[in-house]
């Protein structure tokens, strides 16, 4: 992946969890139905593996329990990934203290987690044409998740987001974006209770409280890190492919991702810099878990799932 702006970095930190895969390039397809307030997303994991020998076993363990169904996904690599299961069961094991900051998020999600499934999930092979000579096909993950109830889902991400957000600023440094005009209006909408995501029809908003001084740098810097090489560029490019608009209207900077033709949003993260081992794919095959078929084909045909 390449290097992140200074300024987002705590943003993906405040979410981070270890990775239990690596994965070469993902699209994530995201597609919100109003009328029935469902939010269905298709993942396309390419170039599934692990990057070190040690990583194998354990990696071969998550991927099998995620085709069996396991509510495990990864968007964008590093700092999203989400085992709902294991969480659920954590929270389950021990009361929730109500003087935990996240108390309250922790009860929204136990109120929720219901609505998250996984429709499918499967393995392929994703270059079998290829000549003996040229690099092994490449393991491909393919996930159909719905998350009923959608509305009630942002606002879980609202309400944790917020209690992070007070969280941080409560601390010594108590710094999130490393401006004090910005963290002020960040630490005020948290205080209230404010949204950070929402759906216009099929458009996905996602607003900021920030400066036009603040949004002017952080812009500047996105553009200088995505300028320093062109693997970088193409990264920016492709994920900022359905941004529709963007604006910074009085102390709020303000995302609008719409779909395309097909009422899908599509993101792409790539990193092909990441070594692919094909020491996973093996063991899945031997363990009767990959299927063949075509990538594109099968993509579509989750897509076109009701």
């Amino acid at each position: 992946m390449g290097r992140l702006p200074h300024s987002i970095v705590p943003f993906l930190f405040l979410l981070a969890a270890c990775r239990s895969f690596e994965v070469q390039r993902e699209r994530v397809f995201l597609r919100y139905q109003p009328a029935e307030d469902v939010l269905d997303a298709v993942l396309v994991y390419e170039g599934v593996g692990a990057t070190k020998g040690e990583s194998v076993e354990s990696t071969v363990e998550t991927l099998s329990s995620m085709a069996r169904g396991r509510r495990l996904f990864m968007l964008f690599d590093w700092f999203l990934e989400y085992d709902i299961d294991e969480l659920l069961h954590d929270m389950q094991s021990k009361p929730i203290d109500h003087e935990d900051e996240h108390a309250g998020s922790m009860r929204r999600f136990l109120e929720y987690e219901s609505s998250i499934s996984v429709d499918e999930a499967r393995f392929l092979l994703d270059g079998t044409e290829k000549d003996e000579d040229d690099e092994p096909a490449s393991l491909c993950l393919l996930q159909r998740l719905r998350f009923g109830r959608a509305s009630q889902l942002l606002r879980c991400i609202d309400s944790y987001l917020n209690e992070t957000m007070r969280e941080v600023a409560g601390k010594e440094e108590g710094e999130i974006f490393g401006d004090p005009a910005t963290d002020r209006l960040v630490v005020a909408r948290a205080t209230a209770g404010g949204s950070w995501t929402r759906f216009d029809g099929a458009t996905l908003e996602v607003s900021v409280p920030m400066t036009s001084t603040q949004a002017a740098s952080l812009l500047k810097e996105l553009m200088a890190t995505a300028g320093s090489s062109p693997e970088d560029f193409q990264s920016l490019a492709q994920f900022l492919e359905p941004l529709s608009s963007l604006q910074v209207t009085g102390d709020e900077l303000r995302l609008r991702f719409a779909p395309a033709e097909d009422g899908w949003i599509l993101f792409t993260f790539d990193d092909e810099r990441r070594g692919y081992r094909p020491d996973v794919a093996n063991r899945l095959r031997e363990d009767g878990l990959v299927v063949s078929g075509g990538l594109e084909a099968e993509v579509q045909r989750l897509k076109a799932k009701p």
